[in-house]
């Protein structure tokens, strides 16, 4: 059977494959008789239906399904069962030029795993968040937490720079003066906090329970300034729990039994959260100047699966009910960059497991586990036990680890350097184009 191999470009090829009527009808008989076997009708035994009647009845559908069939065949044929193509992903029939009784015609477009050279990041620089929390920031923290540990008492007299106060908001008609029927009760300010206008906290000083007084608003829709009558239904102050040894009890719930070692939990606790975000930047980063470093063409096929899996997670987060106006082909095609950047780096870092050896141990697991737990009951080997019962969770917990030592692999080439946040801000707005 006639067929052809073009290839069109490094990572992509084109098998076109070509059949006569005369090769076709074999097939085709063999798949009337087999429709013969199962095909009953009113006159006829069953099994005994005539020939010509079953072609008549189901032939076209069955001469395209002979069709397809022999376009599938001919790739594992020709493709698949030959060692020439290391094949990634799904083929795709581009074209099936085929009519009933006649000559078929078809294309199959397939990707190929991409042949690269591996460029190191020699003389290349990549930042790093480097911060150690302060005694400052601890008391900033414990300050949050008295806030939320807040207790609320009803106030007599007038509104303070520091009363919370429990409203029903109108929205005004800016033209008019007139209240436009939009309206939310039982809605919270603190006139102590930072959501409210400069303007609007001082009008809202001052003024008693009932009172009902016109400010300019922030939505939160569309961070649009608008008028509101504000009504004033309960005005509370918030009373802030000492802050010592007993606080600490209740707001470690019995983990700690002084202030200080509050101090010193929360201390450590915050710099975990430091160097873990510091190190997903820093990754960030890293697979940036790698992908910067490293451009070679990935198969369509595999980004189609990357932004196969991208709509799925965004159906999932949606409730599987998507918006009416959802554009899906839109949506795919603004993917299209990040999932071909997820390809690549794909190959690469099983590029990298492969040339270096590169694989998780028992102590990488346990040494995860360690790092990750946070009390409350949780102990390293209560974590292990539990993923070993979760084959899924392993597998992701062992890709995530080779992925770091990939990662290692890559910073140990580059120039680290270490940079505060007001640094790493300037250089993700500068990214951004701000």
């Amino acid at each position: 059977m006639p067929h052809t191999i073009n290839r069109l470009s490094d990572v992509e090829y084109e098998l076109e494959v070509e059949a006569s009527a005369d090769e076709l009808a074999p097939d085709l008989d063999a798949a009337i008789r087999k429709q013969r076997a199962r095909t009953s009708m009113k006159g006829f035994r069953p099994g005994k239906v005539p020939s010509q009647l079953v072609r008549k009845m189901y032939g076209k559908a069955l001469a395209y399904g002979v069709a397809e069939d022999t376009v599938q065949r001919t790739y594992k044929a020709e493709i698949l069962d030959q060692d020439e193509y290391h094949v990634l992903g799904q083929p795709t029939i581009t074209e099936l030029d085929y009519e009933y009784g006649g000559g078929l015609k078809a294309k199959v477009r397939f990707g190929v795993r991409p042949e690269f050279n591996l460029h190191d990041l020699a003389g290349v620089e990549v930042s790093r968040l480097e911060h150690t929390v302060e005694e400052t920031e601890v008391d900033e923290e414990l300050e949050r937490m008295r806030e939320r540990d807040a207790d609320l008492t009803p106030m007599e007299g007038p509104t303070t720079a520091d009363s919370f106060l429990l409203t029903d908001i109108y929205e005004v008609d800016d033209e008019s003066g007139e209240l436009t029927g939009e309206h939310r009760r039982d809605v919270a300010f603190w006139l102590g906090g930072d959501e409210l206008l400069e303007d609007s906290k001082k009008a809202l000083t001052g003024v008693y329970e009932g009172d009902a007084v016109r400010v300019k608003l922030v939505r939160h829709d569309d961070d649009e300034a608008q008028i509101f009558e504000v009504r004033i239904k309960e005005n509370k102050l918030r009373e802030l729990p000492e802050l010592d040894d007993d606080f600490a009890k209740s707001a470690s719930k019995g983990s700690v039994e002084t202030l200080d070692e509050l101090r010193t939990q929360l201390k450590e606790r915050m710099q975990k959260s430091v160097d873990h975000s510091s190190r997903e930047l820093f990754e960030g980063g890293l697979i940036r100047a790698v992908l910067s470093k490293n451009a070679f063409d990935v198969p369509e096929s595999i980004v189609d699966m990357y932004l196969e899996g991208r709509l799925v997670e965004f159906k999932k987060q949606a409730g599987d009910r998507l918006p009416e106006d959802f554009d899906e082909s839109v949506y795919l095609d603004a993917g299209w960059d990040d999932a071909e950047r997820q390809a690549r780096w794909m190959f690469i870092r099983d590029r990298v497991v492969a040339d270096e050896g590169l694989e998780v141990t028992e102590e990488d697991r346990m040494a995860y586990f360690e790092e990750t737990v946070t009390g409350d009951g949780l102990t390293a080997d209560f974590m292990m036990q539990y993923y070993r019962s979760m084959p899924q969770m392993m597998r992701q917990l062992d890709d995530m680890l080779v992925t770091r030592k990939v990662l290692d692999f890559f910073a140990a080439q580059a120039t680290v350097v270490g940079k505060d946040r007001e640094a790493i801000q300037a250089e993700a707005a500068a990214e951004r184009g701000e």
